[in-house]
């Protein structure tokens, strides 16, 4: 498993990967289901892959609902999905949001990146961009 450590290049690349393939998902709104092709496979959500964000660094005990109140603070999500390894049905410690709006997703990088969630540090950046491990 990787989720804690997203701090080099080949993190970077593997987290992309996760959501090039389709991988088991648990998320509210949407619709659920998987995630395929770097969008996620849901039914409507105006935006649900426009305004999307790559959350890592998760606990594997994070729920999707737990996901979703550190985020609507920020403003409206569409879509929350917790990525899971199809072979074990663990957490891949990593998800995909998608916000109503752009400013909202800007806030939630500037503001949520680096913030805690059940205990752990998470990172919060674009998809394809380079991680960066937060600090402290």
């Amino acid at each position: 498993g990787w989720g804690k450590g997203l701090g080099s290049n080949s993190d970077s690349r593997v987290a992309d990967s996760v959501f090039d393939g389709v991988a088991p998902a648990i998320g509210i709104g949407g619709g659920g289901g998987t995630v395929a092709g770097g969008k996620v496979g849901s039914k409507g959500g105006k935006g649900s892959s426009t305004f999307s964000l790559f959350v890592g660094g998760l606990d594997k005990s994070t729920t999707p609902e737990r996901l979703r109140e550190h985020f609507e603070g920020i403003g409206e999500l569409t879509s929350c999905h917790i990525i899971f390894d199809r072979d074990v049905g663990e957490s891949k410690c990593v998800a995909k949001i998608a916000f109503a709006t752009e400013e909202y997703r800007r806030r939630a990088l500037a503001e949520r990146h680096g913030s805690r969630l059940d205990g752990s540090r998470i990172v919060v950046r674009e998809f394809g961009s380079p991680s960066k491990t937060p600090a402290g």
